[in-house]
């Protein structure tokens, strides 16, 4: 009765085991259903008056390569409650995008941030 047992313990880690697959195996086969893109923007300079123009490069990449996912990149610029105080859609072309940000003349002195993404990198983010 317990060699029953043990072949057939045996028999069931066998099985499992020549299904499971490797962790490496898995991790590629996400990686290729869910490419990861990366936005780099590129700012005309480091300081603004109200009332400018903030012109701006983007770079999309993805696996190291332009990106070929997206077609539109948003940019938006947002103050330090995290409020969009513009905003710009760009078309994106072989993985590059060039536009600007119109800032109001009502902007007041302060620290703001630049944030850029695409419909696909919401759609990773969880």
């Amino acid at each position: 009765m317990k060699k029953a047992g043990t072949i057939l313990f045996l028999s069931v880690l066998i099985v499992t085991h020549l299904h499971s697959q490797k962790p490496e195996e898995l991790l590629q086969k996400w990686s290729e259903k869910n490419p990861v893109e990366k936005v780099y923007l590129h700012l005309d300079r480091e300081q603004y008056v109200a009332g400018e123009t903030a012109w701006f490069k983007a770079y999309l990449s993805s696996d190291y390569l332009p990106d070929t996912i997206s077609t539109s990149l948003s940019v938006e610029l947002l103050n330090s409650d995290l409020t969009v105080i513009c905003k710009a859609v760009v078309p994106v072309f072989l993985g590059g995008s060039s536009g600007q940000l119109e800032l109001p003349d009502s902007i007041t002195t302060g620290l703001y941030t630049v944030r850029a993404f695409t419909p696909a990198m919401i759609k990773q983010s969880p």
